[in-house]
């Protein structure tokens, strides 16, 4: 089954992990073909996408993942030709809708009691209304009722089925937003194979749905990190970010470190950086009119007044035109 092309993308871990074989890098002058012209556009973006110097090139675990999952990078030439939700008036606001109890949710399983812990919400939707330039709405969180979705126990933990989340709130889209991202702390799988999913969104139906209940390695066995609301924070923002440009249209990329690779798992996450590359944010340009430079720059004050100094500091060294 091939994922994340044209419909829908998944991001999360599948059990065959560790016997993915692993391919060669890809050619470096293959941005510069999924970019295609840029004489059409401003001379400032033009140059602007033309620069990638910030951007590291992908790595051997990314596309590893994205061949183990059938996927391929799309060129902005093929994510125009699948005629992506334009961004029209009357809808044009990205609405988040928290499922659940927010800024923390108790969690039960078959042989647990778990605390999910979350960011505010109103700090995710400053960084996304910086990144696309749309105005963002959050909802008044309301109760996730678990008898009216699917799921599984797996591993002695309950897994709620992502896409049968978002059918039971695809009726309550507003009509004015472009896209509708839905917020749980319970975790998720999005296809049977899948071990867990961080998240899974739909290129069409404006929908799309990201799970906390993985950012505290802790709630799963693993170690805490000594920071933890930060790297609670920092992975949120990397996750919503990615999730909301797949409701763009937007598939998973490989031609650089990107904020749309493919994730896997926690570390796959955290190598992003919270920027699309030139090729995803020319996709962002020609299908949806986000300014890639204003949103950089409108990220970077972001990122400054949520004391994420590493992600600001990146978004100014782009801004300047100088490496990573």
């Amino acid at each position: 089954m091939t994922l994340g092309l044209l419909a829908s993308a998944s991001c999360g871990s599948s059990e065959d992990l560790g016997r993915a074989q692993t391919p060669p890098t890809a050619p470096v002058s293959a941005w510069r073909r999924a970019l295609g012209p840029v004489d059409d556009l401003a001379p400032e973006h033009a140059s602007w996408l033309l620069d990638a110097r910030a951007y590291a090139q992908t790595d051997a675990r990314t596309l590893a993942i994205a061949r183990r999952h059938g996927e391929r990078s799309q060129g902005v030439d093929e994510h125009l030709a699948a005629a992506p939700n334009p961004v029209v008036d009357g809808r044009s606001t990205l609405v988040v809708q928290p499922l659940g109890g927010f800024p923390f949710d108790v969690i039960e399983g078959n042989d647990f009691v778990g605390l999910v812990r979350t960011p505010p919400l109103a700090h995710l939707a400053a960084v996304l209304a910086a990144s696309f330039g749309l105005a963002v709405e959050v909802l008044p969180a309301r109760p996730l009722v678990l008898d009216s979705v699917s799921g599984r126990t797996r591993r002695g933990f309950t897994q709620l089925d992502a896409q049968s989340v978002l059918h039971s709130v695809a009726a309550e889209l507003p009509p004015h937003a472009y896209a509708m991202l839905t917020l749980v702390n319970h975790d998720l799988y999005a296809l049977p194979e899948q071990d867990y999913a961080f998240g899974w969104s739909l290129h069409r139906d404006r929908q799309g749905i990201a799970s906390f209940a993985r950012f505290d390695p802790s709630f799963h066995g693993g170690l805490r990190p000594d920071d933890l609301e930060q790297a609670i924070l920092r992975r949120s923002v990397r996750l919503l970010l990615h999730e909301c440009a797949h409701m763009f249209g937007l598939t998973h990329c490989t031609y650089f470190r990107c904020a749309l690779g493919p994730i896997d798992v926690l570390a796959d996450l955290d190598a992003r950086p919270p920027y699309p590359c030139p090729v995803c944010q020319c996709k962002l340009l020609r299908s949806a009119g986000v300014d890639p430079i204003a949103a950089v720059r409108r990220s970077v004050a972001v990122f400054a007044q949520l004391g994420l100094h590493d992600e600001a500091a990146w978004g100014r060294r782009r801004l300047e035109g100088t490496t990573a």
